[in-house]
C-alpha cells in the first residue's frame, strides 16, 4: 500500500504514526484521506473552515461533515460538551494550514442556531462553538 503522508496521533502520551491513503475517497485533491481510531475512513481538509464552508467543502465532494451521535458513540442528550469523543482522539493532521486538530461536526447545538460542535481530537474533548469560527477543519464521511 502506498502512503502519501503520515498522521500523528497523540494517544496516552504517545504518538502513534496513522497512514494516510490514497486520494480514492477525498476526489478533490485538497483533503487526505485518513483511517481514525475507530477504524472508519475519512477525508480530512487540509485547512480551517468555518461551519457552512466546511459542509460545503464536505457536500462538493459528494460526502457530509461527522456527526457527534454516529461518529463519537453517543447519543441523545449524552453528545454533548460533558462527552468525550474518544472514537476520534488522537487524529491530529500535520498537513495543514492552520495546524490545527479540531474538527467540524454536522451536530448542532441545541437551542442555538449560531453554534455547532467540533471535537478537539487532541484529547476527544467535544467543544460547542460559533460557526464563525474559521480554524477547525472539515472531516468528511460518505453520506
Amino acid at each position: 500500500m502506498r502512503y502519501f503522508s503520515i498522521l500523528l496521533c497523540w494517544m496516552t502520551s504517545v504518538f502513534y504514526i496513522l497512514p494516510i491513503h490514497s486520494q480514492t475517497l477525498c476526489a478533490n485533491g485538497k483533503g487526505h484521506e485518513v483511517i481514525a481510531p475507530n477504524g472508519k475512513t475519512y477525508c480530512l481538509g487540509q485547512i480551517g473552515l468555518n461551519w457552512w464552508s466546511a459542509h460545503a467543502w464536505c457536500d462538493a465532494i459528494g460526502m457530509t461533515l461527522v456527526t457527534l451521535a454516529e461518529d463519537c458513540d453517543c447519543s441523545g442528550d449524552t453528545c454533548d460538551i460533558s462527552a468525550n469523543c474518544s472514537n476520534l482522539k488522537g487524529l491530529v493532521n500535520i498537513n495543514t494550514t492552520s495546524g490545527n486538530s479540531d474538527i467540524w461536526t454536522n451536530s448542532f447545538v441545541a437551542n442555538d442556531a449560531k453554534q455547532a460542535y467540533y471535537v478537539y481530537t487532541r484529547d476527544g474533548r467535544i467543544v460547542k462553538q460559533t460557526k464563525t469560527t474559521s480554524y477547525p477543519l472539515p472531516l468528511c464521511k460518505p453520506k
